[in-house]
């Protein structure tokens, strides 16, 4: 800087100026003038005590100048004197005091000559007083020191108040300081010594009269040169460095804030700092002076270099003025330099901190005791300290307790008073997961704060390394390792290496050795662009150890090292070089998106960091790990070099528990936490870079040094590649987790692991692994008796779940560790991974049901809302593996303990005896609050679930273990549905059912006799609801559809309606019945029929009921013959008559007249009734042959044949009584029951019933999130450029934004979408649509706005919760032009926004007095119907039975935002763009909640292909961190998509779990239904009950075609043609 200038040493040294005439004399002479002069110069007062009492009258009139210039050599020579004149030299220093006044105010005793020209006098006075600051060892050092003082105050006085003081005065006073400061300040240190009571009086005068001349009249550079010379040999006094430090804060806060604007953060300084700047100092000149004043102390690194210090001649002086010769370098005030080095390295930090805009940022904390345990009162306080006493403790610590942050803002350890950077205590970590800085968005490039602080933060940091020994301790084959790893820890280790089935775990410390191989990069010792050549050279030619340091004192213990020299280099000065590595490290870590270093710094940083990595200082590897946890996610060019260096550090703290060598220092919690961190940005790396080797750099630079070409050398090295360090990352992880009782570290490391698994799983899965593995797809297939490979993806799920299940017991009362824990084994259990043995699912299934039994068996004191929220957390998590899973529940044990934990969730205990917890019960006590243990089981006899009370844990328990019942045995192995998994209800309702059963298919002229329909299902309804619609379809709305169904509830529970008409889809007479069942699992859609043959039977339900046929006429009777029937036999006629026989006369033998008349007339008679019998005969033949056979008076015989079978049923009787519900026991009611009958009628004909019935539809049976994506380019800030941005086409954004968004969901079309589509009133809809066409969405074409919610959406949906993807843009959300014939709710709200917004739930008391007159009537009176507007309008009535009430949802809105810069994550407008997250489910007036509440995640792409993760809105909340994502892990890009989609589930899982009035949706409608059956109940006798059965006929009955339709549950399910056989089965469901 000042190489063209001379100094003005010499000039400043010049004794010539300050020598009086009088030493010429004998000392005597000299004396006693001197006496007599300035006696009189006061008038003659005085005394021995230094008190006077000027005589005005008696003191001397000058009026030349020689007479002035005379009596000035005379005091010159009393201020020379010893302290013994003590009198006189005290009068001497009063004379010129005095005489100075007249700079300000000048007094009388002052001379005419210098009142008339004072600058010039004054200069020759300022020269005089220079004797007095020459020690003198004879007398009383504190008198000398108060004469001192007065002095130096003098000069502040004046330098402050005189307007006179012209250039020359000013290079006078600053001469005459740096020669004072150069007499006292050059010798080393004394205790007790004028130098030391001086030291900072002299440095606070002389940084003032500094600072006033810039402001005044700014020093000639010859001045700089000398004052920056002279002051290198004062720095081995710590106020030297100490006010330098505070000065050069000062100006830094000036410098900034005049740079980059008042509005960038500010260096907060002490007011007594800044009282040191002169307020008209410009901005121009403070510039100036803050460079040149920095630069004042030379290098730093000095400090660390005894040998260096020692050189300067004051210490050369002092060692040749001694009796004992010493060497300089064993001086003991050298026995500071530790703490100097450091505090000039805090002070360095500090600027660098103002620079990078984080000097208010809180940070870890780190202790220096290695440097307090080398000072042991070194100097004795001055009068002014002891003075000042009390108020330095006021204002903060003191010098002997030198505790700071490693990379703190304060200025100075003394004068700690900024609020803004008040530290943690050392015992108390921060709940903070982020810990990487937060650095200004305008800051300066890191070239530029290199440029300034570059060189000596680099030589600092390898203050004393001697680089060679690396390449020496190589080539004996001794890799250097860390040295405090206890035989304890080390058996503690071994011990925990295999689990209880010989898994592996954890490596040993023997495999932890420290070889390793940094990644290629040439080092160069010089910039090609010549910038800075001298600031990054790493060493001379002539040595290439940085600062080496003194001899060390005696009783100093040091570790073995290679690297450095024990001699040299004692462990004090870690503490500067652990802040030098701090800044470093946060320098880089500020590097901002796209920013380009130079790469001459960044090798030099590598190099610095990777000996930093390998030494054995704890305080040194503490400050690289704490401050630079972001250096892996800020796309530093050759970062990946550092990889084995910091894993090697990783290795060293995470598997050990204690940290016993880093306590001193250190928090050790946000210790591991920082390593955490760089542990989760490493976890992608291997499988990223795969087979890529990694170069050693420190190898590189030896052999670049010694002239090797490291090309042709780095070939033939043997590599060490990124895939070989997956395990070792494996290890840490698990290793980690083992140790850490931290709960948000833990948190970190299970989201770190399920990440880690499902990547691995993923390269698995494409086989990327098949090479090297030699199995299938990349999956080890281990025998019986072997263990697990840890790096494959099934050995790592192994070793999860065996590892998180046994520590599951010890977080049980960590509410937040235990939800990252079960959302780890929820996402094991969706991990895609070939299972080996199903056995090791089994056991996480039994672990999980043993975490819910012994959670509930805690004491009652334990039973809060914290605990049972794990518990409900925990049934999810069973869930979710039993629907993964469902092979799990063939085996019969885990079967039975599964039902058994939801009984136990249920009713608070298990039936069965004989099992862990199944004794007693375990819910709570009515009376006490707590837990019933082996309370009503004394003789463990099984409890029949019908004799036991309900007394659950508590209603969040019940209801959880109960929506885990419904998923057991509704959706376990049947999700998702042919259709889709869109929604698990039937898309079917009353009004679709009866258009059905009203001929409005167009496939009922088509189809066949046989009952079978060819055409799929998806078709004929999509047709059926297409085209050929009746006319008089529109006119047929729900309430119409609903009169044609007969409603019931049965059990309280499920809401049955029954459709008697039979929907035309069976050929045969067999009873059909259509029911329609609302339960709290949703809405399901059955037909069934009335068999009593079977299916297999060839012959149709006909066959049984007609006659035989008859056969087939013969039309040839053939030959006819005449035969003669006789009475009796031939043989008869030749019997001969005997006069018996004869005894009867014949009638014509009989004599008497009158008896032959008698006997004519009967004969008469007989003829008679021969001829009428015969004309009856041929009568009753014609009329025979003649009638019709049909004819009712037809006299043929009629033929007997079976009864035609019934066409027409009471099929709503038949079902009830077939299911035994139609008994009296189930509808009458009891009183000893408190749910009322079994089986309860409901009065459909109410005009509310139908909007009732819908209100129960619009309640969803899963939870709904909604998560929207935005895309945020570089320095945006505005909402509606954000918006645009997804409005422009994908070759305009980054090629992977596309790609990951396609990875969250799929496409949906919101016409045809029946489930949650981001809004409540356009989701869970029936969609009635007009020529809805097929597209084909092509990403290439267009922008992915297109999923704007308008007509697409991307969509994720499982059993348990199904998801909306909406990418917003900046044109208004409109509807798309679709005409929709009829929408009818599914499973959604029903309600209208405006409506919801406008309407609040109110008690409507005339509506409940109308129905419940009405219910008091009988079942063939009215109902009271209420009457219609005129007109006939039907106005849709607000229902009066409680809806889903939206002002208590928790607001389940994730915001994932893509944004180009990582600086830009502050920036984001959040707020702004809530308004653009609507769904319809917000509370009705809320305020919007903050920034720090709201749930997001930022993901920057950085340039390596990875992706650095920023979670926000988790950090206030009790329930912790959600899984795998955690701000600052890094993903790559196959594990975005899928980790984004889960972390945003678990995050608005989380959020129910927070939510007081959240409730489950199974039990919003179990509550629905009943207050449905308390509204629309028909209360009626028995009798009249059964009458109504029988009697009551449908309000509206269409005409029934005789066609087939098929029904089904799921809309668009297709249907298998039936085997020839005829099978159909008895109902679809």
């Amino acid at each position: 800087m000042y190489s063209e200038w001379t100094s003005v040493k010499t000039e400043v040294q010049d004794l010539e100026k300050c020598t009086s005439v009088l030493h010429h004399y004998l000392p005597s002479v000299g004396r006693d003038v001197a006496k007599s002069v300035v006696t009189s110069l006061l008038g003659g007062g005085g005394s021995s005590n230094g008190s006077r009492t000027p005589d005005i009258g008696n003191i001397p009139r000058f009026r030349q100048d020689s007479e002035v210039k005379w009596t000035m050599e005379v005091v010159c020579f009393g201020l020379s004197l010893t302290l013994m004149e003590l009198d006189t030299l005290r009068e001497s220093v009063n004379v010129y005091l005095d005489w100075l006044t007249v700079l300000t105010v000048p007094k009388a005793t002052v001379p005419e000559p210098i009142l008339k020209n004072p600058l010039s006098y004054v200069r020759q006075m300022i020269y005089h007083l220079q004797n007095l600051f020459i020690p003198r060892t004879d007398g009383a050092v504190s008198t000398q020191v108060s004469l001192c003082q007065n002095v130096l105050r003098t000069i502040q006085n004046v330098v402050q108040n005189s307007m006179l003081l012209d250039r020359e005065t000013w290079e006078t006073i600053l001469m005459f300081m740096l020669n004072v400061c150069d007499k006292l300040l050059a010798a080393p240190s004394q205790p007790n010594g004028l130098a030391e009571q001086l030291c900072e009086l002299l440095m606070q005068t002389f940084m003032q009269v500094w600072l006033l001349s810039c402001a005044r009249s700014f020093p000639s550079p010859p001045l700089w040169k000398t004052a920056r010379l002279l002051f290198a040999g004062w720095r081995h006094h710590p106020p030297v460095v100490e006010y330098w430090c505070k000065i050069t804060a000062a100006l830094t806060a000036r410098v900034v804030e005049v740079t980059h604007g008042p509005s960038y953060p500010k260096l907060k300084i002490p007011d007594e700092d800044l009282k040191y700047l002169p307020n008209d100092l410009s901005n121009e000149v403070m510039t100036q002076t803050w460079y040149r004043m920095l630069h004042m102390i030379n290098n730093p690194v000095d400090l660390s270099n005894a040998n260096l210090i020692s050189k300067y001649q004051g210490f050369f002086e002092t060692a040749f003025t001694r009796d004992n010769l010493q060497e300089p370098a064993q001086h003991p005030s050298l026995a500071m330099l530790p703490t100097i080095f450091l505090r000039a390295l805090r002070g360095i930090s500090t600027h660098v901190d103002a620079f990078l805009g984080i000097s208010g940022q809180k940070r870890s904390e780190i202790t220096y005791p290695n440097v307090l345990t080398k000072i042991s009162n070194p100097e004795t306080p001055t009068i002014m300290r002891k003075a000042g006493k009390s108020a330095s403790r006021k204002q903060g610590p003191s010098t002997s307790s030198l505790q700071s942050k490693s990379s703190s803002s304060n200025v100075s350890h003394k004068y700690n008073t900024s609020p803004g950077n008040v530290s943690q205590s050392p015992g108390a970590a921060s709940s903070s997961v982020d810990m990487h800085p937060r650095p200004a968005k305008d800051r300066p490039h890191v070239n530029s704060v290199l440029n300034l602080y570059g060189q000596w933060l680099f030589d600092a940091a390898l203050a004393g390394v001697k680089l060679e020994s690396l390449q020496n301790t190589r080539e004996r084959g001794e890799p250097p390792k860390r040295i405090y790893f206890s035989v304890r820890r080390s058996e503690r280790v071994r011990s925990a290496d295999l689990s209880e089935s010989g898994t592996y775990l954890m490596p040993s410390i023997v495999e932890r050795s420290r070889r390793f191989s940094i990644g290629s990069l040439t080092m160069r010792s010089r910039s090609s662009s010549g910038v800075l050549s001298s600031q990054v050279t790493v060493g001379t030619a002539s040595s290439s150890t940085i600062g080496g340091l003194g001899t060390s004192q005696d009783g100093i213990n040091l570790a073995a090292n290679p690297l450095f020299d024990s001699s040299e280099y004692p462990d004090s000065y870690d503490a500067g070089r652990s802040e030098a590595f701090g800044t470093l490290c946060r320098i880089f870590s500020c590097k901002k998106t796209g920013e380009h270093i130079l790469p001459v710094y960044l090798s030099r940083f590598y190099l610095t960091m990777s000996h930093g990595l390998m030494e054995e200082s704890n305080q040194v590897l503490a400050s690289i790990l704490l401050n630079s946890v972001n250096l892996f996610r800020i796309d530093l060019p050759g970062i990946t070099c550092l990889l084995p260096g910091v894993l090697n550090a990783l290795e060293s703290i995470l598997p050990d528990r204690e940290l016993t060598h880093f306590k001193p220092y250190v928090n050790v919690t946000e210790l591991r936490r920082a390593a955490i961190h760089l542990l989760l940005s490493m976890i992608p790396l291997p499988l990223h870079y795969d087979n890529l080797p990694i170069e050693d750099i420190q190898l590189l630079w030896s052999r670049g040094t010694e002239g090797e070409d490291t090309s042709s050398t780095v070939s033939t090295s043997t590599h060490q590649t990124f895939r070989s360090l997956k395990l070792r990352i494996i290890h840490q992880l698990i290793g980690a987790l083992q140790c850490e009782t931290d709960p948000v570290n833990a948190q970190m490391i299970l989201g770190g692991m399920l990440l880690a698994l499902q990547d691995s799983a993923l390269v698995e899965s494409i086989g990327h692994e098949s090479a090297q593995n030699g199995g299938k797809d990349g999956i080890v297939q281990p025998s019986e008796n072997e263990n697990v490979a840890a790096d494959t993806a099934y050995g790592f799920f192994v070793n999860c779940i065996y590892l998180v299940s046994q520590r599951l017991e010890s977080w049980k009362s960590e509410l937040s560790v235990s939800l990252a824990a079960l959302e780890l084994l929820a996402g094991l259990a969706k991990a895609k991974i070939h299972i080996v043995d199903s056995g090791e699912c089994r056991r996480a299934v039994r672990e999980l049901c043993r975490y819910i039994v012994n959670q509930c068996e805690r004491p009652p004191p334990h039973h809060k809302r914290e605990l049972h929220s794990m518990i409900v957390a925990a049934f999810h998590t069973l869930t979710t593996w039993l629907l993964e899973h469902p092979y799990l529940l063939n085996d019969k044990d885990c079967l039975n303990e599964v039902l058994e934990i939801i009984e136990l969730g249920i009713s608070g205990s298990k039936s069965s005896p004989g099992r862990r917890g199944s004794s007693g019960t375990f819910g709570l006590s009515s009376t006490t609050g707590g837990l019933l243990v082996n309370g009503s089981n004394e003789d463990n006899k099984p409890i029949f679930k019908g004799d036991k009370d309900l007394n659950p844990a508590s209603m969040r328990v019940l209801e959880a273990a109960e929506g885990a019942l419904v998923c057991v045995f509704e959706h376990l192995g049947a999700f998702p549905s042919p259709c889709s998994p869109s929604s698990t209800c039937c898309l079917l309702n009353e009004l679709s059912l009866v258009r059905h059963a009203c001929g409005h298919t167009p496939q009922s002229s088509n189809q066949s006799n046989s009952g079978v329909n060819d055409t799929p299902l998806e078709e004929t309804q999509s047709k059926s609801n297409v085209t050929d619609t009746p006319p008089n379809e529109s006119q047929l709305d729900f309430s119409d559809a609903v009169k044609n169904f007969r409603y019931f509830v049965i059990r309280n529970t499920v809401l049955l309606g029954v459709l008697e008409q039979n929907l035309g889809n069976e050929q045969e007479p067999v009873p059909t019945v259509t029911l329609v069942l609302r339960s709290a699992s949703g809405r399901k859609v059955h037909a069934m029929q009335f068999r009593q043959t079977p299916r297999s039977d060839k012959q149709s339900s006909t066959s049984y009921l007609t006659c035989p046929a008859r056969p087939s006429p013969d039309e040839n009777p053939g030959v006819h013959h005449n035969v003669r029937h006789r009475t009796f036999p031939e043989e008869v006629d030749r019997i001969p008559l005997v006069k018996a026989d004869c005894s009867i006369p014949m009638l014509s033998e009989i004599p008497d007249k009158e008896q032959a008349e008698r006997v004519k007339k009967i004969q008469e008679l007989v003829e008679q009734q021969k001829l009428y019998d015969l004309n009856v005969e041929k009568r009753i033949q014609q009329a025979l042959n003649e009638a019709d056979d049909d004819d009712p008076l037809s006299l043929r015989m009629k033929e007997c044949f079976p009864p035609d079978p019934a066409r027409e049923f009471q099929t709503a009787r038949l079902l009830l009584s077939h299911l035994n519900l139609m008994s009296l026991s189930t509808v009458k009611h009891h009183a000893h029951q408190r749910l009322g009958p079994d089986l309860v009628m409901l009065n459909r004909m109410d005009p509310d019933f139908p909007s009732d019935i819908e209100d129960l539809d619009s309640i969803p049976v899963r939870n709904n999130d909604t998560v929207f994506i935005f895309y945020h380019k570089a320095g945006q800030t505005d909402k509606q450029q954000i918006l645009e941005n997804t409005s422009l086409r994908t070759s305009e954004l980054r090629p992977e934004f596309s790609e990951f968004v396609l990875s969250l969901g799929w496409p949906v079309d919101l016409r045809k979408h029946p489930g949650w589509t981001g809004n409540v009133s356009t989701s869970w809809k029936l969609k009635q649509f007009s020529d809805v066409e097929e597209a084909t969405i092509d990403l290439n074409t267009e922008s992915p706005g297109i999923f704007n919610g308008d007509k697409y959406i991307l969509y994720h949906a499982d059993v348990l919760t199904e998801t909306a993807f909406i990418i917003p843009t900046r044109q208004p959300v409109t509807f798309s032009p679709m005409t929709f014939d009829s929408v009818t709710e599914v499973d959604g709200d029903a309600s209208d926004r405006k409506s919801i917004m406008r309407e609040k739930l109110q008690l409507d008391l005339a509506s409940i007095h109308s129905s419940s007159s009405a219910s008091n009537e009988s079942p063939s009176s009215p109902t009271g119907a209420q009457q219609h507007p005129p007109g006939g309008a039907r106005v849709k009535k607000i229902s009066t039975v409680s809806r889903t009430n939206l002002q208590q949802l928790p607001d389940c809105r994730v915001a994932v935002v893509w944004t180009e810069s990582y600086e830009g994550i502050d920036e984001f407008p959040l707020e702004d763009l809530l308004s653009e997250m609507y769904t319809g489910q917000e509370t009705t007036g809320m305020v919007g909640p903050s920034r720090k509440d709201m749930l997001a995640i930022f993901i920057h792409p950085l340039e390596n292909g990875l992706f650095s993760i920023n979670v926000n809105g988790q950090t206030n909340t009790k329930s912790g961190m959600a899984v795998p994502l955690v701000s600052g892990i890094v993903v790559s890009r196959r594990a975005l998509g899928a980790a984004v989609r889960m972390t945003a589930s678990n995050m608005c899982h989380r959020r129910r779990l927070d939510s007081d009035a959240y409730s489950p949706p199974h039990i919003k409608r179990k509550h629905r239904i009943n207050e449905l059956l308390a509204r629309y109940q028909r209360r009626c006798t028995e009798p009249d009950f059964f009458t109504a059965v029988f009697a009551e006929q449908h309000a509206h009955k269409p005409t029934l075609p005789g066609r087939i339709i098929n029904l089904s549950q799921r809309q668009g399910s297709p249907v298998n043609p039936l085997p020839s056989s005829g099978k159909r089965p008895l109902s679809v469901a």
